[in-house]
């Protein structure tokens, strides 16, 4: 009996050893203003301890960016030289692999650190993607406060049924076991004990040219792909709980309000070929979802886009159906930054 509860006692401090050390994060800065805008190696580090590394920054750089560009892998590759004719800083705060509701913690943590741009532009997944994970990189208690929050809105909504409820109940199990799972991965787990022992010698390399890596203005680089044909996306389920999101957005909003935050959000566009297709017959999910979204945004004054197309029908660049070229939708990006500003401060 002894050596069970020994085993059990053994077990369990491990497992919060393990926990706990996969949140510390390096004394290097790899976003410092001041380093080469070159790709960097992050081998080693999930999108938990690059957003802290992204929060971190912000809060300790001393002044607030012009430009914040928020979102996931969809905006992630916009990097400044793809801000055309821009004097305004910028630093891309996007997480790969994360939805609107990760953007949303993100942009109210950063609000309570005092570290917020002066104007966020938030790419949110084109609707018919149907993207509504919850967020991995946020500590217990916040996801445990947003699951108690969205199960109090599931069962307010008169319009909320049964597999609503069981969706919210579902995505937070999900959720707590990728988070559990990924601390014991090796590679993140062995950066973990490094950078608590700070063994890590010398993190955050430059990588070889032409190499994928993130830059110090918090992008992602990735090498240009050789021009493919890009078939149209199958129609997906709904996913998105109308009444959750406009939950999240309203929530964003009064935080935008109460901080004097500027917010553009659009809906990320889609390749050619299946723009025609989803333009022309949406889903019944996705139009109601987007209707919710541009009423949300039409309620609070906010600046919104449903998807845009004209700016993007050039078929060349694209990663997939829904990953368009950096150089494009920066572009595009640039003008609504020109039409926010007259003129930036840092």
């Amino acid at each position: 009996m002894r050596r069970v509860l020994l085993f059990l006692v053994c077990s369990v401090v491990f497992i919060i050893g393990v926990l706990s050390v996969g949140d510390v994060i390096p004394s290097v800065d790899p976003f410092d203003d001041r380093r080469p805008n070159l790709a960097q190696d992050f081998s080693g580090y999930d999108e938990r301890p690059i957003a802290l590394m992204k929060i971190r920054h912000s809060s300790e750089r001393g002044r607030p960016y012009d430009v914040g560009l928020f979102g996931n892998s969809r905006i992630l590759s916009v990097g400044r030289e793809n801000i055309t004719g821009n004097a305004c800083s910028t630093f891309n705060y996007a997480l790969s692999g994360h939805s609107f509701r990760s953007t949303v913690q993100l942009l109210e943590r950063l609000s309570w650190e005092k570290a917020l741009p002066r104007l966020a532009i938030i790419s949110m997944d084109h609707f018919e993607l149907q993207m509504t994970n919850n967020p991995v990189w946020t500590g217990w208690w916040r996801r445990w406060h947003v699951f108690l929050g969205d199960i109090a809105i599931a069962f307010r909504e008169p319009n909320s049924d049964l597999r609503d409820k069981a969706r919210i109940i579902w995505r937070l199990i999900s959720t707590e076991t990728i988070i559990f799972q990924r601390r014991f991965e090796f590679s993140f787990f062995r950066r973990a004990v490094l950078d608590a022992l700070k063994w890590n010698g010398d993190i955050f390399r430059d990588v070889d040219i032409g190499r994928p890596g993130y830059r110090p203005d918090g992008s992602f680089y990735s090498p240009p792909l050789p021009p493919k044909e890009i078939a149209a996306m199958t129609r997906t389920t709904p996913q998105i709980i109308n009444s959750v999101l406009r939950s999240d957005l309203e929530r964003l909003f009064r935080m935008a309000r109460d901080s004097n935050l500027k917010l553009v959000l659009y809906e990320s566009p889609l390749h050619p070929a299946s723009a025609v297709v989803f333009d022309a017959a949406p889903s019944f999910f996705a139009d109601a979802n987007r209707r919710t979204f541009l009423e949300t945004c039409q309620g609070f004054g906010i600046t919104c886009f449903s998807a845009p197309r004209e700016p993007f029908l050039r078929l060349g660049g694209w990663g997939d159906a829904s990953h368009p070229p950096p150089s494009m939708l920066g572009k595009w990006i640039s003008s609504i930054i020109h039409s926010q500003f007259a003129g930036c401060t840092s």
